[in-house]
């Protein structure tokens, strides 16, 4: 314990003082690119319709929104979980890292953790009108010395995660990505990141602060085509520990669509990918007895006139080069694959907005929704969407949880 000496003393200091309510501001998956890397280039256009619709061709219009919309609400931290570049860019860094350092310096905390983008990716590109070339990525000693001011304290067990206090609430910054020697889809918590995790909620159980975590992975599979590589490896043993000192809050990322899903005490509030439609961000308030997750999007005034529209139907526009070639594998009348393609595409965006559960029942009165039921193929596209159309319908955009305090069950 000798190594959480200094994390102690601040958390004991501050112990006796009730606070007020405390704000948090999440934003992850910006996978943002540096303009220089692809201004002009029909290339990197035309490869972002076979994505899953982020704009990262409107990189520049992003982050200035992101930056309007958090001095806009002024929390009291800005936490983004992961994937902060499109594919490791170091240019893309040192730009976003002068964006966060004017938040900073507006006096709002800034933390960051990595995620699957972030380091040591060997499709780090640069992109001219009709082709591309490697640019240069960053290891993690880099990616340290370039957010040293957002990172949260540690002691070297947590790698590029750690701890940090904000108002009444310590956050808890658990860096699961693998990005050594070259960076992978899935994350893993190594045994000595697990441990640390401990003794910091030992610690914090001495106060009676409330104890947010934060991972880009999921710590709760939230469907069931969204498990491999989107959920930690090992996330049932820190799903364990959160269990065991009642940390009610997990605040993920990665998915980039908006989704909450709970499991044995702990809920895991996936927040949707700020790069895509309709660019989430998470709101957490924490007061005395209750934290409070909400879901919000991006304002319109903070961004040019139409580019919500445009967003919107870029999204619409990948789903449908997805779709249609299944439908066309079917023996139906194009009014019928017309039907089809249609639902899919509103199905798709209401899922990503966290919207679904809204319409209730209506999605099943829709001449599409039999079709889509009855001619099921192999295709990843058709199981997809139909998991989709049967998937549970509930409130994925808020969820208020009861404040406990970090002691174990049973102490």
């Amino acid at each position: 314990m000798k190594r959480f000496c200094s994390l102690c003393f601040l958390l004991l200091l501050f112990s006796c003082t009730a606070l007020a309510d405390t704000v948090l501001m999440q934003v992850t998956d910006l996978h943002f690119l540096a303009p220089s890397l692809y201004e002009g280039s029909e290339l990197f256009s035309q490869a972002l319709l076979h994505g899953d619709g982020k704009v990262t061709d409107r990189s520049d219009i992003l982050l200035s929104a992101m930056e309007k919309e958090v001095m806009s609400v002024h929390p009291d931290a800005l936490i983004l979980s992961g994937d902060l570049t499109f594919n490791g860019e170091k240019q893309s860094h040192v730009l976003l890292s002068e964006c966060l350092r004017r938040i900073q310096d507006s006096g709002i905390a800034v933390y960051v953790i990595p995620g699957n983008h972030d380091m040591n990716m060997p499709n780090a590109c640069a992109f001219s009108r009709y082709s591309y070339a490697r640019t240069e990525s960053v290891s993690a000693s880099e990616f340290r010395d370039i957010y040293a001011p957002f990172l949260p304290a540690h002691d070297g067990s947590m790698r590029l995660g750690g701890w940090a206090e904000v108002g009444d609430v310590v956050l808890l910054l658990v860096d699961g990505a693998i990005y050594e020697p070259v960076s992978l889809t899935g994350g893993f918590i190594p045994a000595e990141t697990l441990q640390a995790v401990r003794h910091v909620l030992e610690t914090v159980q001495e106060t009676g602060k409330a104890v947010i975590s934060v991972t880009h992975h999921s710590l709760i599979p939230h469907a069931d085509l969204m498990q491999e590589s989107f959920v930690l490896r090992n996330a049932s043993a820190l799903l364990s520990l959160y269990q065991t000192y009642k940390v009610p809050l997990n605040l993920s990322g990665h998915l980039h669509l908006q989704h909450i899903a709970q499991s044995q005490g702990v809920t895991d509030a996936a927040t949707g990918a700020f790069s895509l439609f309709p660019h989430h961000y998470g709101l957490i308030t924490v007061s005395e007895d209750t934290i409070r997750y909400e879901s919000r999007t991006l304002s319109p005034q903070h961004v040019p006139e139409g580019f919500l529209e445009e967003s919107a139907n870029f999204f619409v526009t990948v789903t449908a080069l997805k779709i249609q070639p299944v439908l066309e594998a079917l023996d139906l009348t194009s009014s019928q694959k017309a039907d089809m393609l249609r639902l899919a595409c509103e199905v798709n965006l209401a899922y990503f907005s966290g919207l679904l559960g809204s319409n209730g029942t209506a999605w099943q009165e829709d001449p599409g929704y039999a079709l889509w039921t009855a001619h099921r193929t192999d295709s990843l596209e058709a199981q997809y969407i139909a998991g989709i159309l049967e998937t549970e319908r509930q409130d994925q955009i808020n969820v208020t949880l009861a404040c406990a305090s970090a002691s174990p069950e049973g102490r």
